[in-house]
Parts: C-alpha cells; structure tokens; sequence
C-alpha cells in the first residue's frame, strides 16, 4: 500500500517548519483557533486571555472566545483571519485545519479569507446557517441583526432547504424566513472595519521580513510550491505570526501585499509591479489611504508591549526601505508611538507614546488599498 500525503498535511508539517526557522523558538498549532492578538478584555470561557511575547493561547474545540471592551484577532487555517469587535463572541465548533467552523454568538466577526486551499475548508456557522467560502475575499457577520455581508469574494450560504450564493457588495439577511441577497454600499466603513484594516496592514509588513528570511534559509520546501496553500510564518522582529503564500502573491481586500520567497527578490530589488495597491514607497500612503485622522475608542494595554521589537520597529518609523513603508514610515514605534497608536496610512499621524491601539496622537485613517478608504 501506498503512502499519499495531502496537501493539508504538507502545510500542517511546514507551519512548525517555519516557525522554528525563523525563530528557533516559537511554534504555531497545526490546529486552527490560535488567539494571536488581543485588545482590552477578552476571555475564553470566562477566563481572561492574555498573551506574552511568543505565547498566544488557543480557543480549542467548544471554548467560546468573547470580547467585552476590547478586540481580538484569531488566526485559523493558514491565510484566513477571524477579527472580532468590542461585545462580540464564536464558539469553536471544530479547529481541524481539514474542516474549521465556527459559530458567530454576538456582536460582529470579520473573516479575512486568503488564497483558497483545496483541501481544506472555513465555514462560519450562525443559528440555522452556514457559511462557506468559494473564493478569497473579506466577509462580516453582524450577529445581532443577522446581516451577512461580502465585501469582496464569493460565498455560499445555505439553512434547511435554502442555497444562496453570495457575490461581491451583497448584503444577506440570515434572520429571514427566504434566504435573499441585496446590494450593499461596500465602500461604507466604520471603526471595527478600520482597525481590522490595520491588522492587516501589521501583517503585511512583517511578511517582508518573514518571506525573506525563509527564502535566505532554504528551507520553505521550494518543491512543493504547488501545494496551493501558504503557512504562517513567526517574525521575531515584529513579535507576531504573519501569512506567507506559496509561489505568487497574496493581495489583501484591505490593499496590502503578502510575498511568497519567490517573489519577494522582486520586492527588495525594486522590480516595476511588485508593490500593487500593497506598500508605496517614498510619500505614498498604505494602498492608496485618504491620510485623514477619525476618533476612535481608548482601550486597555496591548497584548505585546512594542518595545520588545528589535532595530526598525522603534524610533523613525517601520523598517524603512526606499523611503520608508507607509508614507516614509509610521510615526515613531510601531504605527505611531504604540503597538498601534498614532496610526500609519498617508503618514499623516505621528503617534503619541500611548499603548492603546486605535488610539494615540490622531488614531488611524485605516482607509487602506482596497475600497479607498
């Protein structure tokens, strides 16, 4: 008999890989459901989540991860981000990278989803509902009134006898006794869409360095570029796991570019192409940001402390390359004084030494890349 090893299996195996040849000390679960960052108070089954520099908690099967005055960002398989607002909650129903689901209980949960894995699969469960993803895009419940939305991608929602295919900029009314699909404006953003948009520009930038490193070590397994699913990826400089795709480019719906280590030459060679909608160089803002300042809501310490960052991510701005990233860099610190204070698009705001994220000298336009905001 025949070993047959699956794509899921290769990635699972390659997410430890990469950890520990990045860092040689942190190491990611080949489960989904890890808790990488948190903001304020969260808890998972009442137990107050806190998280150390390399140590992140995990929402195992039937836990339930509830947010009260405070943020949290939950990685699942590899490239899919799970964010949730202030007075929200999921339960993990299954953390298997084969087969994920979650149940969205309260407030509202956006899911990131990256480049789509053959073998795996994300399904986000409400009520009588579920909710699976047939292309990449970025997708919103809103579980208080039942409103699923797209923004971008493609997603089937199907309850009882009912099958309804959800495209772009459709809005998806879950509480309705017929499944139907309405236009919604997807330009239209609020605080919760900003801040998840800056999360993922964080991500975005501390893939550079990541791509890099693997692609320097030889160790990304350049043999099984066709598996079709990234990995996560630990970066000690910035502190945090982020996505590295394989073979191409991951372009988020926020705007930010994530290199696979084939790519990532282009980037630090400065190849015409390579910084679409992602990172403008010299002046230029993150993805194409208005640069404007908007209020936002003061919250508790962040879960890592910015200072334990090395060199370019403290002082004159983050990691500066051909004139810095976001505007010729983010205030001073990490986005601005904070682990993500004063704010980094169009380099507008400088930044306080505040802790808070969202918070800070101006907070943070967030208006990123994707839907021009």
């Amino acid at each position: 008999m025949g070993w047959r090893i699956s794509s899921v299996g290769i990635t699972a195996s390659l997410l430890v890989l990469s950890a520990s040849l990045v860092s040689g000390q942190s190491v990611i679960s080949a489960r989904s459901g890890m808790v990488h960052y948190v903001e304020g108070q969260v808890a998972i089954d009442d137990k107050a989540v806190e998280i150390q520099y390399s140590q992140f908690p995990e929402v195992r099967e039937k836990q339930v991860l509830k947010t009260e005055a405070g943020r949290a960002e939950v990685l699942l398989t590899p490239g899919v981000f799970l964010r949730l607002a202030e007075n929200s909650s999921f339960r993990m129903i299954s953390n298997r990278l084969t087969d994920t689901k979650v149940e969205g209980l309260t407030g509202s949960l956006m899911i990131e989803h990256g480049e789509i894995a053959k073998d795996s699969q994300v399904s986000l469960l409400f009520k009588d509902k579920s909710i699976t993803f047939s292309k990449s895009g970025l997708y919103r419940l809103d579980a208080d009134s039942g409103a699923f939305r797209v923004y971008q991608g493609e997603a089937k929602v199907t309850g009882g006898d009912q099958t309804l295919v959800a495209k772009q900029a459709h809005e998806v009314l879950l509480n309705a006794p017929v499944l139907t699909a309405m236009k919604f404006d997807a330009k239209q953003d609020d605080e919760f869409y900003r801040w998840a948009s800056r999360r993922a520009e964080y991500l975005a930038m501390a893939n550079i360095s990541a791509a890099k490193s693997l692609r320097d070590s030889g160790g990304y397994g350049y043999g099984l570029s066709t598996v079709g699913s990234g990995m996560w990826s630990w970066n000690p400089y910035f502190g945090m796991f982020t996505y590295v795709p394989f073979g191409s480019m991951y372009n988020s719906p926020f705007g930010y570019s994530f290199y696979s280590p084939y790519l990532i030459s282009g980037f630090y060679q400065n190849y015409p192409g390579y910084y679409g909608g992602g990172y403008g160089f010299g002046g230029g803002g993150g993805g194409g940001s208005t640069g404007t300042t908007r209020g936002s809501v003061n919250y508790a310490t962040p879960s890592r402390p910015a200072s334990t960052a090395s060199t370019g991510l403290t002082g004159g701005g983050t990691h500066r390359s051909s004139g810095g990233f976001i505007g010729g860099g983010s205030g001073g610190g990490y986005s601005g004084g904070g682990y993500s204070g004063g704010g980094s698009s169009g380099g507008t705001s400088s930044g306080s030494s505040g802790v808070a994220a969202s918070s800070g000298g101006g907070s943070h336009s967030g208006a990123s890349g994707g839907h021009g905001r």
